[in-house]
Parts: structure tokens; C-alpha cells; sequence
């Protein structure tokens, strides 16, 4: 999309100097610009939500992990009633946390 946006940038005289009825009114010059500069800001936009999409779904998938070890740490025999306790309760902790709503 960036080359899209940026394949013409602000060039001013891609009609000037034609001859004939084919060259543009500097309305549609002005257009094709600020056409050229949405497309572009979008473009840059999109990429910015993808690299916060990435951060989040690597942060979920850490989250999971912890997780996965806290319950396979809770799970394991022969730890004391106040080890478990205590597992447990950061488990459900760490639970509540992923189940709330994140705004990114």
C-alpha cells in the first residue's frame, strides 16, 4: 500500500506541460493528492494496529504459558497444603487477569 501511496508522492507536474485536452485541472491534481496522502496515512495506521496486534497476541500467548505452568506446578503431588494455596491462588489471579477485557 506504502508504494501505492508514495509511488507519486507530490509531484506537481505529472499533467503540466501536456499539450491537448488530456491534461488535469489542478482540482483534480489537488484530488489525486489528498487521495495519495489518505491512502498513505492509512496505509501507516494499518501498520501500526498489525504491530500492536502482534504485541497482544504475544503478550495472550505468554500468558497462556504461565498458565500452563502454574497449573502443571499445582497438579504436581507431594507439595505442602500452604504450596498449593498459594499456587493456587496466583492461578486464579493470573486468570482473572486474562479473562478482563484489554483495550489496545
Amino acid at each position: 500500500m506504502l508504494a501505492l501511496a508514495g509511488s507519486r508522492g507530490d509531484d506537481d507536474s505529472e499533467s503540466d506541460g501536456e499539450e491537448g485536452g488530456n491534461s488535469m485541472s489542478d482540482g483534480s491534481k489537488s484530488s489525486l493528492r489528498s487521495l495519495r496522502k489518505l491512502v498513505s496515512s492509512q496505509a501507516q495506521e494499518n501498520e501500526d494496529l498489525q504491530t500492536k496486534l502482534e504485541e497482544a497476541l504475544l503478550q495472550i500467548s505468554s500468558h497462556a504459558t504461565q498458565i500452563k505452568e502454574l497449573k502443571r506446578v499445582g497438579e504436581l503431588g507431594g507439595t505442602s497444603a500452604e504450596t498449593n494455596d498459594m499456587i493456587d491462588e496466583e492461578y486464579t489471579k493470573k486468570v482473572t487477569e486474562l479473562e478482563k477485557p484489554r483495550r489496545i
